[in-house]
């Protein structure tokens, strides 16, 4: 094999392995702000979570929720209290183990946000 035969299968190898190592996205958390109580904020985020196929495993209209779907995605929606003066926010930590936990959240946020 020629050198610059043996520098490109040593290059592919680097590669190849590079790639591999990419952190898988998998968990991601966001917070938007509160629309209403913190009550009717997580509900309005519960309905959004069933019209995408979720099901939750909480009661419905209390100040925290956690969701699951059958592909094993999770979410977990808590008020959380930042800055000053106090501002309540809604955290939102998406789990989704295959990847993809950025843009599950981001969506959410979204129809949140749209009143979808």
């Amino acid at each position: 094999m020629s050198r610059i035969g043996a520098t490109l299968a040593v290059l592919l190898v680097l590669l190849a392995s590079h790639a591999g190592a990419q952190p898988v996205d998998s968990n991601y958390s966001l917070t938007v702000p509160l629309r209403g109580t913190p009550e009717a904020s997580v509900t309005r985020i519960a309905d959004i979570i069933e019209g995408l196929g979720g099901h939750l495993q909480t009661a419905k209209g209390g100040p925290t929720m956690t969701a699951a779907w059958p592909d094993g995605r999770r979410l977990q929606v808590v008020p959380t209290v930042q800055g000053t003066p106090n501002t309540t926010l809604l955290g939102l930590s998406c789990i989704a183990i295959q990847g993809g936990a950025k843009a599950m959240c981001e969506d959410i946020a979204q129809r949140y946000k749209a009143g979808r």
